[in-house]
């Protein structure tokens, strides 16, 4: 009984969802370059730094799409320790893959002719990932390796400059514990995709 259930729906999402996707491609790819800034309390004097993700999206229809990427964040301090009378640094990076899942508001402004997608998607997104992460201290010659899960919220704006190509802003905020130090921080990146 459940396989005959099961066939009708593969078939039914194989061959109903991609009559709904926007008129450029179902698909996209997007690359985010942007900045890490550590919220919690266990990263004071950390500083602002490089976050990074390349990503696969999908879209269900006009108003969902869901999300697969892989990106890079970083963040260092420099502490003195009075015991030794040294300055040393402590550097944090995390690898991750994430999977978001993707509210979209397309504005209702369209481009003339053949176009169909709108000027301006506003999106909000919710989503979990795997969290790759490095601690090292440079003085004691230390460093520590874990890996945990997260999660994050997002929320953003593209800007459709063409039928197959947009641009982007958007801000992350993910909750990450690795080796007993919060991770949760803000990353706000510049957009730049293509759908086909």
């Amino acid at each position: 009984m459940l396989k005959k259930i099961i066939l009708p729906v593969c078939l039914a999402l194989v061959f109903v969802f991609p009559s709904y996707a926007p008129a450029a491609g179902p698909n996209y790819i997007v690359g985010k370059l942007g900045a890490y800034t550590p919220e919690s309390g266990d990263l004071n004097g950390f500083s602002s730094d490089f976050a990074g993700e390349a990503a696969f999206g999908h879209y269900f229809n006009d108003n969902f799409a869901a999300e697969f990427g892989v990106g890079y964040l970083q963040t260092s301090a420099t502490f003195y320790d009075p015991r030794y009378d040294i300055f040393y640094n402590e550097d944090i990076d995390a690898t991750f893959l994430e999977a978001t899942a993707k509210a979209v508001l397309p504005i209702p402004y369209y481009y003339p002719g053949a176009y169909s997608r709108s000027y301006m998607d506003l999106y909000a997104g919710v989503g979990a990932g795997i969290y790759f992460a490095n601690d090292s201290i440079d003085a004691f010659d230390f460093s520590q390796h874990e890996t945990v899960g997260g999660f994050h919220i997002l929320g953003g704006l593209d800007f459709n400059i063409e039928r197959n190509f947009f641009l982007g802003l958007e801000a992350k905020y993910l909750w990450a514990k690795p080796f007993d130090t919060s991770l949760d921080g803000l990353i706000f990146t510049g957009n730049f995709g293509y759908r086909f």
